[in-house]
C-alpha cells in the first residue's frame, strides 16, 4: 500500500495537459507509428487473408450498386467460410498483435514523457523493442480480462431482471405498463457495468507505466501500487473519459459546421468543373488527417492519465530531457 495520496483532479490535470497542452509532441510522436503500422497491417492482411478481404470488397461493391442483399451475403458468407483454416484465425491473431504494437509505440513514448519529462527527438519517431512488445501484451491481457469481468458483472443485471419479470403475465407487458421502471432499469445497469470496468482499469491500469519502466507484464504490481489510491484513479478515469467523450463531441460538431461552411460549396464546384475525383481524394486525405490527430491525443490522454499516476506514488521527479 502507498504512502502517497494522489486526487483524481491532478491525474485529469496531467492527462489532458499532455493530450492538448503538448498537442505538437504528441502527434510528432504518434503519427508515423499509426500511419505505418496501418499500412503494414492492411498488406500483412492483404497477403494473408486475401480470399476474405476480396469477398468483402465485393460485397459492399454490390450493396452500393444496388445488388440483390440476399444473394450478396451469402456470398460472402460462403466465401470466408471456406477460408477460414486454421491459418486464417493465426494470421488473425498476428494482425491482432501487430495492432496493439502499433498503440504501443506511442504509449510508451508518452509515459516517458510524463514519467521522466523526456521529449523524444527528431521529426518521426519510431521505436520497437522489449518495452513496446511488453505494453502490447499488457493491453491484449487486460482487455481480455475486461471482457470477463464485464460479463461476469452482467450476471447481476440479469438475475434482476429475472426476478423482476417473474412477477409479471410477461417482460412484454412488463414493459408496456412500466417504461420509466425498465428505463431506469437498463440506465443503472449501464452505470453498474462501467463502473465494474473503470474499478478494474483503476486497479490494473498501472501496468502499462510498470511495464515501461520496470520491465515485465506487472498486474500484481500494479495491484499492490494501487492500494490507497484506488479511489483517486476510480474517478480520475471516469472524469477523464467523460471530459473526452465531451471533447470528441465538440470537435465533431465543428467539423460538421465548417464541412458545410466550406465542403458543400467545394463540392458543388467540382461537380460544375468535373473534378469530383480529386475532391474526393482531398476529402479522403484530411479524414485520415483528422483522425490521426485525434487518435494521437485520445491515446495520449489515457496514457497520460496512468503514467502521471505512477509518477505520483513512486514519487519520482520529472527532469526534462530527450530520447531516441
Amino acid at each position: 500500500m502507498s504512502d502517497t495520496r494522489i486526487s483524481a483532479g491532478s491525474l485529469i490535470k496531467s492527462a489532458f495537459g499532455l493530450g492538448l497542452g503538448r498537442m505538437g509532441d504528441v502527434i510528432r510522436v504518434g503519427w508515423f507509428p499509426l500511419v505505418a503500422g496501418l499500412i503494414g497491417i492492411m498488406a500483412y492482411s492483404y497477403f494473408t487473408t486475401q480470399d476474405v478481404m476480396m469477398a468483402q470488397f465485393e460485397m459492399y461493391r454490390n450493396m452500393a450498386s444496388g445488388s440483390d442483399m440476399q444473394e450478396t451475403m451469402a456470398t460472402y458468407v460462403e466465401t470466408a467460410a471456406a477460408a477460414q483454416t486454421g491459418m486464417y484465425w493465426v494470421h488473425s491473431l498476428v494482425g491482432l498483435l501487430l495492432m496493439f504494437v502499433v498503440i504501443a509505440i506511442p504509449v510508451v513514448a508518452y509515459t516517458r514523457m510524463v514519467v521522466d519529462g523526456a521529449t523524444p527527438r527528431g521529426p518521426l519517431y519510431f521505436r520497437l523493442g522489449p518495452k513496446e512488445i511488453m505494453v502490447a501484451l499488457d493491453y491484449i491481457l487486460l482487455l481480455l480480462l475486461t471482457y470477463l469481468v464485464m460479463l461476469v458483472v452482467m450476471i447481476i443485471p440479469i438475475i434482476v431482471a429475472v426476478a423482476v419479470f417473474a412477477g409479471a403475465e410477461s417482460p412484454e407487458a412488463f414493459m408496456s405498463e412500466s417504461p420509466g421502471i425498465v428505463i431506469l432499469g437498463g440506465l443503472g445497469a449501464f452505470v453498474f457495468i462501467l463502473s465494474a470496468i473503470c474499478w478494474f482499469w483503476a486497479k490494473f491500469g498501472l501496468a502499462i507505466p510498470i511495464a515501461v519502466k520496470e520491465g515485465g507484464l506487472g498486474l500484481r504490481r500494479a495491484w499492490r501500487l494501487s492500494k490507497g489510491n484506488t479511489g483517486a484513479l476510480f474517478f480520475g478515469i471516469v472524469g477523464t473519459y467523460v471530459l473526452m467523450f465531451l471533447m470528441m463531441i465538440g470537435f465533431f460538431i465543428a467539423i460538421l459546421i465548417v464541412g458545410g461552411i466550406v465542403g458543400i460549396p467545394l463540392a458543388m464546384l467540382a461537380t460544375n468543373t468535373g473534378m469530383t475525383g480529386i475532391a474526393i481524394a482531398v476529402g479522403v486525405a484530411l479524414y485520415i488527417v483528422v483522425y490521426v490527430v485525434m487518435y494521437c491525443i485520445t491515446t495520449s490522454i489515457q496514457a497520460g492519465l496512468f503514467a502521471e499516476a505512477y509518477r505520483r506514488i513512486k514519487g519520482s521527479s520529472a527532469v526534462a530531457a530527450e530520447f531516441e
